[in-house]
């Protein structure tokens, strides 16, 4: 199980995916509509996997 993790201006959400490639989408998805507003990160059972930084390099690369 993964978990989408974000943390905006006083909330903080978590999504629940089971699979990277569905965590990694939804997480690029929340960063191109809401912007430089929220700091997201993916996490499995043993902590972060994927950190802020990588998902908006990822999120550059990738046109919706």
């Amino acid at each position: 199980m993964y978990k989408v993790i974000v943390n905006a201006a006083g909330r903080k959400e978590a999504h629940h995916f089971p699979d990277k490639p569905k965590a990694m989408n939804c997480a690029v998805r929340l960063l191109k509509t809401e912007g430089d507003e929220i700091k997201v990160t993916i996490e499995d059972a043993t902590g972060i996997i994927f950190n802020h930084a990588e998902i908006a390099r990822a999120s550059e690369a990738v046109r919706l």
